[in-house]
């Protein structure tokens, strides 16, 4: 994963070399999750109010300079604020968009139905959640 990461920060016009550490990701989780999440989705994956950015395509702009004046600045004519955050937070929430962009293109591996058995019937997962599919499940 870490040369997917570095191919992708590379591919982006990252200057770094050294792709971020697993708590830089977790802190810039973390900083997006407070503060862009509920216009983003928590995980990145578009909601309500603002698209998806975990797709590696950004509208105005895909190096980490055109990030961090996007959420620092805010996006004229459109509802993205800008967000007064110090530079450590914003690096921290463009590290974590760029992993979040890694395992959003991963292959998924696994078995879907022993997935779907397990959340249907131990530890009550489906009392709380509703799967997010897209083959048909409620």
């Amino acid at each position: 994963m870490r040369l997917a990461l570095l191919v992708l920060l590379v591919g982006a016009g990252v200057a770094s070399a050294q792709p971020p550490d697993s708590s830089t990701v977790e802190r810039g989780r973390h900083f997006f999750s407070n503060n862009c999440g509920i216009c983003h989705g928590f995980n990145a994956g578009g909601g309500d109010k603002g698209p998806a950015l975990n797709t590696g395509q950004f509208k105005h702009g895909n190096t980490d300079a055109d990030l961090q004046r996007s959420i620092t600045q805010g996006i004229p004519g459109t509802i993205m604020p800008a967000i007064n955050l110090p530079a450590d937070e914003v690096r921290a929430i463009i590290a974590f968009l760029r992993a979040t962009v890694v395992a959003a293109k991963a292959p998924s591996t696994g078995n879907a139905e022993a997935g779907e058995k397990i959340f249907r019937t131990s530890h009550k997962c489906a009392d709380c959640h509703s799967p997010v599919t897209d083959h048909g499940l409620p």
